[in-house]
């Protein structure tokens, strides 16, 4: 499938931590400029709607986009990587808030022209690129409403 791929998963992490001044370094000089105009987009727009932003270890600088349950619990609903993919945590939103808003997650998100994700994916890590899924303002912005729609359903 082109643009989407799922990653294995490993466990533990280790290598430096990223801060947000070495992740958004290293975005710009790692990517088209377009591309690094839209991770530095997700990155603010996270800060200002997550309940926390949680940078990653390793080679490639990383965040996460979590939120919290109805329970108080963390959940990850998104990973932006300094290379220019996004991970999506379909496996961990269907575990947790069930199969029902995973589905109605993924169809928000088929809403964007290029974003060409199975509905099989739903219970894995889809992986998909900035510059072939996010090719309009209009693309990023539903994106954006459908996190905020996710995180309106975790809390209900």
């Amino acid at each position: 499938m082109y643009g989407v791929s799922v990653p294995e998963r490993k466990s533990g992490s280790s290598g430096k931590v990223w801060t947000p001044e070495k992740f958004l370094e290293a975005v710009a000089e790692n990517n088209p400029s377009q591309v690094a105009a839209v991770i530095q987009q997700l990155y603010y727009w996270s800060e200002e709607t997550a309940d926390s932003v949680q940078f990653g270890r390793g080679k490639t600088g990383s965040f996460t986009y979590h939120i919290r349950d109805r329970e108080g619990k963390d959940l990850s609903i998104f990973t932006v990587h300094a290379n220019g993919k996004v991970e999506l945590k379909y496996a961990l939103i269907n575990k947790r808030l069930g199969p029902d808003i995973a589905q109605e997650f993924h169809a928000r998100l088929q809403q964007i022209p290029a974003y060409r994700v199975p509905a099989e994916f739903e219970r894995k890590w889809p992986v998909i690129s900035i510059s072939e899924v996010f090719t309009s303002p209009r693309d990023i912005e539903q994106f954006k409403r459908t996190v905020l729609w996710l995180k309106e359903q975790a809390v209900s």
